[in-house]
């Protein structure tokens, strides 16, 4: 095992093979075989901050470190429930309309169905948008433009980047392990604004929106998609985190990589993979990857 003896010693070693240690009488040799051992103790010290132990356990180990993390956002960094729950009342609420907590429990269901939908080619992603709107108006008896209130509830939900607890010291924790990489069905101008405004924006490596990139997850293209925009992509040292049982494992499996279901509500019924209740908790796991 390496440890912070051993890279003292590598240091000593190199010092004594070099020609420079030839020509210095007994004395300073020692001085700076000190001096060579305290070097390589700081540099197994500093070692901890950037990833490198892992890095070089892993090496002795014969294993891949996970170093390329493909994130989902929505329920897995952002809270998009209350976004959501907090938007369509907004919207309603503008139009005239009294919202109230059924319908936006209803709005959600009705909103999750459809993108479970388009997951499996049943609808389209413009279809959707306005969809959930005229189904919401149709089980409360209501009247009113669902184009209209389309666009109000697509651009406040750009400006509703409510950030998980701890969301960011995830993300910093992610960025000393490797490269980190967005991978979302949510629409262009919902999401990139709502990275911005969360500043997690240059957090990322890339951000692969499936709007932008033309095909859906859990999608064999986007997934194809995604393994060809990454450099050096290997299957072996990535891993996919997100919360959908349906996009985002399925995409997983289609790129051949580990995933963990981030889930703080608890393990679903008849899931047996690995399973996240915390980012605690996914950190542990892809360590022990």
């Amino acid at each position: 095992m390496i440890d912070a003896p051993r890279i003292a010693g590598y240091c000593v070693e190199l010092t004594r093979s070099s020609v420079i240690y030839r020509f210095v009488n007994s004395r300073r040799r020692l001085r700076v075989l000190l001096v060579c051992r305290a070097i390589g103790a700081s540099i197994w010290k500093g070692a901890a901050h950037r990833g490198i132990r892992r890095q070089i356990y892993a090496h002795e180990k014969g294993t891949a470190m996970k170093d390329i993390f493909l994130l989902d956002l929505d329920d897995t960094l952002f809270d998009f429930r209350r976004g959501e729950r907090e938007q369509i009342s907004d919207t309603l609420a503008h139009f005239g309309f009294s919202p109230t907590p059924r319908m936006a429990e209803r709005f959600h269901e009705i909103n999750d169905g459809l993108w479970k939908g388009l997951e499996r080619g049943e609808v389209t992603r413009e279809r959707l948008l306005t969809l959930r709107f005229d189904m919401l108006f149709a089980e409360f008896d209501l009247t009113g433009n669902a184009a209209l209130l389309r666009r109000h509830y697509f651009e406040g939900m750009a400006q509703r980047a409510y950030l998980m607890d701890g969301a960011k010291e995830f993300l910093a924790a992610l960025g000393t392990r490797g490269r980190r990489y967005a991978v979302t069905n949510g629409s262009a101008f919902v999401q990139s604004r709502r990275l911005a405004a969360a500043g997690i924006d240059k957090d990322f490596d890339a951000v692969f929106i499936s709007e932008a990139v033309g095909y859906n997850k859990p999608s064999p293209a986007y997934a194809d998609y995604v393994k060809s925009h990454i450099p050096d992509f290997d299957c072996s040292r990535a891993v996919w985190v997100g919360d959908s049982l349906t996009s985002d494992r399925g995409c997983a499996q289609a790129m051949g990589v580990d995933f963990i279901l981030f889930r703080p509500g608890g393990r679903p019924a008849g899931y047996e993979g690995l399973l996240a209740q915390s980012y605690p908790q996914t950190l542990a796991l892809i360590d022990g990857l």
